[in-house]
């Protein structure tokens, strides 16, 4: 089971990190949409690993990953039972829900598609990493983006990234 998890937060690792098209692409032609309430569990998005074990407990797991080779800092995986947190450089930029969690708005894993743009509205950017198609909201007053990763029009992977994230 664990080792299906580390699979999973490497497949969001490299979904949000991809140099196929990222959310910043779509500053311009997407309208902000707050999410603000966006935080997974957390107090602030940008908590500090230390902050996350305060809040949270110990993860059940904690693991390292580096996506590409002349990258010179590793991330930080940590694993709980609701929430897979992504750190870079000592800091929260992003994490995933696990199936059963629900974001702000109530929507999970599993739910149909059509969903998504009835909790969150109509102003997304769409984009295809390989075979995934990705349905984002970029919230540019708190500098952050959701995107929903859908699969034969269900939602199968609900990622909150920071924006600055896609700077590397």
């Amino acid at each position: 089971m664990k080792k299906l998890i580390f699979i999973f937060s490497i497949l969001m690792f490299l979904v949000s990190c991809s140099s196929k098209g990222s959310p910043l692409d779509f500053m311009e032609s997407v309208q902000s949409t707050n999410l603000s309430a966006e935080t997974g569990g957390l107090e602030v998005l940008n908590a500090s690993e230390q902050e996350v074990i305060a809040q949270r407990g110990e993860p059940l797991d904690r693991g390292e990953i580096q996506a590409k080779s002349d990258q010179k800092s590793r991330e930080v995986v940590l694993e709980y039972d609701n929430y897979q947190y992504i750190l870079s450089e000592g800091r929260v930029v992003s994490y995933s829900l696990k199936p059963g969690q629900a974001t702000a708005k109530q929507l999970q894993i599993g739910d149909d598609e059509a969903r998504i743009a009835e909790l969150y509205g109509e102003n997304y950017y769409t984009r295809k990493q390989d075979k995934l198609s990705i349905k984002g909201y970029l919230d540019k007053e708190n500098k952050r983006v959701i995107e929903f990763i859908v699969d034969q029009n269900k939602v199968a992977m609900v990622v909150v990234s920071e924006l600055s994230w896609f700077n590397k």
